[in-house]
């Protein structure tokens, strides 16, 4: 936990890891033991589809990398992850699994 009332109103965005959309999917399939069906689709394409659609916010979403700076969170408030990502992934998913 931390406490700092002078930064109590910043958003901090925390990860040690970038990670793009297939990436997490296929992680979070291993994890769970399966296997995860991706298809193979020209990226263009899909963000030329996006902008003829008006979804290409959308599109750049799930065809980006996932970023996640932590380090004003670290510099600022002295924080440092208690788990690394695949740590918390695990947790994560066996939480899920038991409910």
């Amino acid at each position: 936990s931390v406490s700092c009332p002078e930064k109590a109103n910043q958003v901090f965005l925390v990860s040690d890891t970038d990670i793009s959309v297939p990436e997490l999917v296929r992680k979070i399939a291993s994890l769970l033991g399966k296997r995860a069906l991706l298809f193979r689709f020209p990226v263009n394409l899909l963000k030329a589809l996006g902008s003829f659609t008006g979804k290409r916010p959308v599109i750049n979403r799930l065809t980006d990398l996932l970023l996640a700076d932590a380090s004003l969170i670290s510099k600022d408030l002295k924080w440092q992850p208690l788990y690394s990502f695949d740590e918390g992934m695990q947790q994560t998913l066996d939480w899920y699994l038991q409910r």
